[in-house]
């Protein structure tokens, strides 16, 4: 505060000096100007008076008169008067000047001065501000302070209270405790019965196990047995056989072995529905493959069963069931062998109808959009099942790029696609390809390479898309 006011009597007192300063420097310069005018009118008047009254007198009076001479003093002396005030003049201009130097340094001196109050009172702002964030801060402690204090008198009462609570609660919990300890004893003693029941059950269920194994052999004999009557019964029938042929001639022994033969072809000519499934898994006892595998032999099918899934599908499958989305080798196999590819349902309606249905004679189903005119062969697409009528890789060249031959497990299924199931075959030479099989990050260069060629460039998992694309192997709506 004292600085400010310091500050102010300073700026005031500077004020005033200015003031004072524009003030005589005004008059100054008016009165300058003033006596200068009035000095030189004055000058000129009494020099025109005592020229006209000395051209006066001398045409009156004689030359070399004394009333001339003292004229002639008076005139010099005058413009001895004249020439004083002239240096009176410029004495006055050099103080104006030295004045103007003094009033120019004294504004200089106002100007660092006034920078000089200008931080200090920029200090005093800052602190100014320090003060009221300092002012701020000790509310806020204050107000925590007050806070805390109204918390801690408040967990005090509630101290205050729950220690009188836990000493009217003592005696409860004295009882409580032998009351746990009862439960604990009571809890021992299960966990005792527990264990004895589980050793028990473990017992049970080993004798289970072992009845059920037992059973297993049991049936296993009856079957047995079963087949050895059936044995014994066939061998008396053979003996018979035998017997009679024996008795009978030589061309009607003859006859009868190509009777036996003609009813072997009928029996294997009756065998026309031969099913592979893909998809299922037959080793985690898949209900409903175990289902439609019984309904199958039932009607009269054979299914062969392949435990491993890396094997391509049978050369004698006439059907392939699969479940829906599922793209593996052996449905891979069955589009490129033309072999019908079917839904689960198909197997149903054949149970239903008791025999064996053609699957082109249920609806047929339109084309995904994408294949219309993208895939190069003529596809039969029913309700129940689909099939290609010619091998999409059929007389086609296939080059391998020696960073997809590193690939395995890749290489080895493309070459069982393109060679033993497709009707394709693999070339040494990039130049007798007319497909190529690369990895993908080789695609793009490939790509840019053989732009103009008629040349297919696939990685393999576009090439499984080629041979059985992914809107087929999605399910659609019946």
């Amino acid at each position: 505060q004292t600085l400010e006011q310091l500050v102010s009597e300073k700026n005031t007192q500077i004020e005033n000096l200015l003031k004072e300063k524009n003030n005589m420097s005004e008059k100054l310069l008016n009165i300058q100007q003033d006596d200068t005018s009035i000095q030189n009118q004055l000058l000129k008047e009494e020099m025109g008076v005592l020229k006209q009254k000395l051209s006066e007198y001398e045409s009156k009076h004689p030359p070399n008169n004394e009333i001339v001479q003292s004229l002639h003093r008076q005139l010099a002396s005058i413009e001895k008067k004249n020439e004083e005030l002239a240096k009176d003049l410029e004495s006055e201009k050099n103080n104006c000047e030295e004045m103007e130097s003094a009033v120019r340094d004294a504004q200089l001196e106002l100007a660092d001065h006034r920078a000089k109050v200008e931080l200090k009172r920029k200090q005093c702002d800052s602190l100014h501000a320090e003060r009221e964030e300092l002012k701020q801060r000790l509310g806020e402690q204050r107000h925590q302070t007050n806070v805390l204090e109204s918390r801690y008198e408040t967990a005090f009462s509630t101290i205050t209270k729950l220690k009188q609570s836990c000493s009217k609660h003592e005696s409860s919990i004295e009882s409580l405790q032998s009351q746990i300890q009862h439960y604990r004893d009571i809890e021992f003693k299960y966990t005792s019965l527990k264990e004895d029941h589980v050793s028990l059950q473990k017992e049970r269920n080993d004798q289970v196990s072992e009845i059920s194994t037992l059973s297993d052999q049991v049936q296993q004999l009856n079957k047995l047995n079963s087949q050895l009557q059936l044995l014994n019964s066939n061998l008396q029938k053979k003996e018979i056989k035998d017997d009679i042929i024996r008795s009978r001639p030589r061309s009607s022994i003859q006859d009868d072995h190509e009777l036996e033969e003609q009813k072997k072809k009928k029996k294997k000519k009756k065998i026309s529905v031969i099913v592979q499934f893909s998809g299922f898994n037959p080793l985690n006892k898949d209900h409903r493959f175990s289902e439609l595998k019984t309904r199958i032999m039932e009607l009269g099918g054979e299914v062969i069963t392949v435990e491993d899934a890396t094997q391509s599908i049978h050369h004698d499958v006439t059907h392939l069931i699969a479940l829906p989305g599922v793209r593996t080798l052996k449905t891979l196999s069955a589009v490129l062998k033309g072999v019908w590819i079917c839904r689960p349902e198909w197997v149903d309606a054949c149970w239903s109808a008791k025999r064996f249905l053609s699957v082109s004679s249920s609806a047929l189903q339109p084309l995904p959009s994408s294949l219309k005119d993208n895939w190069p062969v003529r596809i039969d697409h029913h309700e129940y099942g689909w099939r290609a009528h010619t091998s999409i890789l059929k007389g086609s060249s296939v080059y391998f790029t020696p960073s997809f031959s590193e690939s395995t497990p890749k290489v080895k299924h493309a070459r069982t696609l393109i060679s033993e199931v497709g009707g394709g075959r693999i070339v040494s030479s990039l130049s007798d390809a007319s497909i190529i099989l690369c990895r993908l990050i080789e695609m793009k260069s490939l790509l840019k390479q053989h732009q103009k060629s008629s040349m297919l460039i696939f990685s393999f998992d576009k090439f499984i898309d080629y041979l059985f694309p992914k809107s087929l192997s999605t399910p659609h709506e019946v």
